[in-house]
């Protein structure tokens, strides 16, 4: 995968999801292939920001550039392609913005090791345009419901696809929704 060209993509996709996401037609709901998996914890390389929902796309912009150049500098090896997590807080997006990488890869500065949580998620493949995903979520988290599971407020995506290489209704995005520990 070319990540720069890749990368620009992305960028690009998701500026226009934040200038048309809000006014886009309401669209269907999304079928989804949804299926409950437990996963370990995978340490990440990324740059932390807490954002708007409006704001997602132009802190996205500024942080893979970064992040990516990070990883080049350091030669670290990447286990996945770009992700995003987000934990919603309010009307604000916890947002941290990167890759997986190894259990002890090293940051620096604003790029900080993270990492995406042990549990049980949701996780479905998103096929179409990003912003088309909140339908995902929201449809993922239904699905949960009727599978006796709450939704937690923290999700991410994993942008599987090449935006560049790929139409927009075939893109592929991988969604993970946390759902709320069982209690006891």
């Amino acid at each position: 995968m070319n990540i720069r060209f890749s990368l620009t993509m992305i960028i690009a996709s998701l500026l226009w999801m934040n200038v048309h996401g809000e006014d886009a037609k309401p669209v269907e709901a999304p079928k989804l292939d949804a299926q409950m998996k437990d996963l370990k914890k995978q340490s990440t390389l990324v740059i932390k920001k807490t954002v708007k929902k409006a704001e997602i796309a132009t802190a996205l912009a500024a942080i893979y550039p970064k992040v990516f150049k990070f990883v080049e500098e350091k030669k670290i090896k990447l286990l996945s392609a770009p992700m995003a997590k987000y934990k919603v807080v309010g009307d604000n997006f916890e947002m941290e913005a990167g890759v997986v990488v190894a259990e002890g890869t090293k940051g620096e500065g604003d790029i900080v090791i993270s990492e995406l949580p042990e549990g049980k998620v949701a996780f479905v493949i998103h096929t179409g345009a990003y912003e088309k995903l909140p339908e995902t979520y929201k449809a993922l988290g239904e699905w949960m419901k009727t599978k006796g599971l709450t939704p937690a407020p923290l999700g991410w995506e994993i942008y599987i696809s090449d935006p560049g290489q790929t139409k927009p209704e075939e893109v592929k995005t991988e969604v993970y929704l946390m759902a709320e520990p069982e209690k006891k």
